[in-house]
């Protein structure tokens, strides 16, 4: 097997073997490393077994997320199925437990909130794991989890050949419904395999005795009996217990482990801490009530997503912080006078646009599409709505308002981003590695600009993404933010929403015809707020 090429990988040596399947480390011409895995031999013939693997690859190719295994292609090599998978460097959660390793409270929320976010994408991707469990969980080299195998998933809509009544899944995870009948099933299965695992990772203890109970006893126990939680710390029990319900019905919606742990039931519109605020160091223009700006620092976010006439956008949950705006020293000599002094801005959580508003939508909103580089000259309408004011980008604003306002958190709204929010998201929030572009600090991993674009703009999430899962912050096209632009002052401020008046209003993040200076996190610019450019695009923000 050494040495054969498979979709463009060379493979150069295993890396393991389990029951079904070979793994191969394999690099591309470049050097980019992948896991190529083969079905075994003796497996090749069995047509379910090989339907399933397919199956496998087809699903994940599809995905696209920070916390599931990306898969990259499919091929056949000597008769044998395989497909070439992302790279990684660790140990699945089952491995880890069979060495004896504990895990610590922070390590299990920070992987619960992971493989919730995780889950929540596949189930609007329409995808059904069905077999969520310890060894179907990988931690990463930086202590990240992956989700792995979905060789039995189900697709929403899809034909499946799986006879009712046929167990799909891990029998000691399977969720009450999975054991009945894995074929009528819902995401709601997902969410009950998901507490038990946390229960087993939790207690040290598997949930069933699978060797001194028969099969038939476990399933009743699934189906009747209630999981016991000994050794499961009591706020943990108080989040979980939700999630075990017999009726998949009573299952709550997929949160955070920060929502709803406090005895508050959690709720979609519910705002946390309201009450008065100490005094605080910072100060500036802040948001129209002290209290409400205080009240938001603490508030618990997630990703929500919404639909407009069938086009789907993702908003991106931004936790509040304090950062250094402006120069800094990451930016180098590179820095304009406008970007000085660097100063200290303490911003509450809000939302942001995991991209920037693409065609597809802003025709969805609007009736209308202004950009230059559109379909009508074979250019795919996921790519930026471009030539578009800041006063055009206010009206669609205004319309996208009234058309989800019914879906959006009591008191919520779309806009603009201020230059702050802009920035702080670029930089990564509360993740940020200290790049000097978003997300990286070789441009040409996330930016579509002057060097590479081929002049003109490219389809959204064609680059990597930033410390906070967002597209495009840097290139592709600048994006107007709410801001008047203005001198900076040396001040700490907290959300500060720029210039009190001006004539030009703030653009970010730099374009397609833009130079790499343009692109850094701090670099600055303006325009009339009245003009119109191809290389003018927007982000939106989700805000009180």
């Amino acid at each position: 097997m050494q040495g054969k090429k498979v979709c463009g990988y060379t493979l150069l040596r295993p890396l393991g073997q389990g029951g079904m399947a070979e793994v191969w480390y394999a690099e591309n011409k470049i050097h980019k490393p992948a896991a190529v895995k083969f079905l075994l031999p003796k497996f090749c013939s069995d047509s379910d077994v090989v339907r399933r693997f397919k199956t496998e690859a087809e699903v994940t190719v599809k995905l696209s997320h920070p916390n599931i295994r990306q898969v990259y292609d499919y091929d056949e090599v000597d008769g044998r199925p395989c497909m070439v998978m992302e790279y990684l460097e660790g140990e699945d959660l089952s491995s880890r437990m069979k060495h004896g390793e504990r895990f610590s409270d922070e390590q299990l929320r920070t992987w619960w909130d992971q493989l919730a976010d995780a889950l929540n994408y596949t189930h609007e991707q329409g995808v059904v794991h069905r077999d969520i469990k310890p060894s179907n969980i990988f931690v990463d080299a930086r202590g990240n989890v992956k989700l792995l195998d979905f060789g039995i998933a189900k697709v929403r809509d899809s034909i499946t050949s799986t006879a009712t009544g046929a167990m799909m899944g891990t029998l000691m995870y399977m969720s009450p419904e999975q054991v009945r009948d894995s074929k009528h099933i819902d995401h709601k299965t997902d969410l009950y395999s998901l507490a038990v695992t946390f229960v087993h990772l939790l207690s040290g203890s598997a949930p069933y005795d699978m060797g001194s109970t028969d099969d038939y006893e476990i399933r009743k126990n699934i189906v009747e009996t209630s999981l016991d939680l000994i050794g499961v710390p009591s706020v943990w029990q108080t989040f979980l217990r939700p999630y075990l319900a017999k009726r998949p019905e009573e299952r709550p919606v997929l949160r955070a482990f920060g929502t709803g742990v406090s005895g508050i039931p959690p709720s979609e519109t519910t705002v946390l801490n309201m009450g008065t605020c100490p005094e605080s160091p910072f100060k500036g223009n802040s948001m129209d009530s002290e209290s409400t700006q205080m009240a938001l620092e603490s508030i618990v976010l997630q990703d929500k997503t919404f639909t407009v006439d069938g086009v789907m956008f993702k908003m991106v949950a931004v936790e509040g912080g304090t950062f250094m705006m402006g120069g800094t020293d990451e930016q180098g000599d590179e820095c304009c006078d406008d970007e000085k002094p660097a100063h200290r801005v303490k911003l509450s959580s809000f939302y942001i646009g995991e991209t920037v508003v693409t065609q597809a939508l802003w025709k969805a909103v609007m009736g209308n599409n202004p950009s230059r580089f559109k379909k009508w000259f074979g250019k795919s309408d996921d790519r930026p709505v471009e030539k578009v004011s800041w006063d055009d980008c206010q009206e669609f604003v205004g319309k996208l308002n009234k058309q989800l306002g019914g879906q959006l958190p009591a008191g919520w709204h779309f806009a603009l981003p201020t230059e702050a929010q802009w920035e702080y998201a670029a930089r990564g929030g509360t993740k940020s590695q200290g790049c000097k572009y978003a997300g990286s600090n070789n441009l040409d991993d996330v930016a579509w600009y002057r060097d590479n674009s081929g002049i003109e703009t490219h389809p959204v999430k064609t680059k990597a993404a930033n410390e906070l899962g967002l597209y495009d912050m840097s290139g592709n096209v600048w994006e107007w933010c709410s801001d008047w632009y203005g001198d900076y002052s040396s001040d700490a401020q907290t959300n500060p929403k720029g210039a009190s008046s001006g004539s030009y209003r703030v653009v970010r993040g730099g374009g397609w015809f833009s130079l790499a200076w343009c692109c850094r996190v701090s670099s600055r610019s303006n325009y009339n707020p009245s003009y119109r450019r191809d290389d003018l695009g927007l982000r939106l923000v989700l805000v009180p």
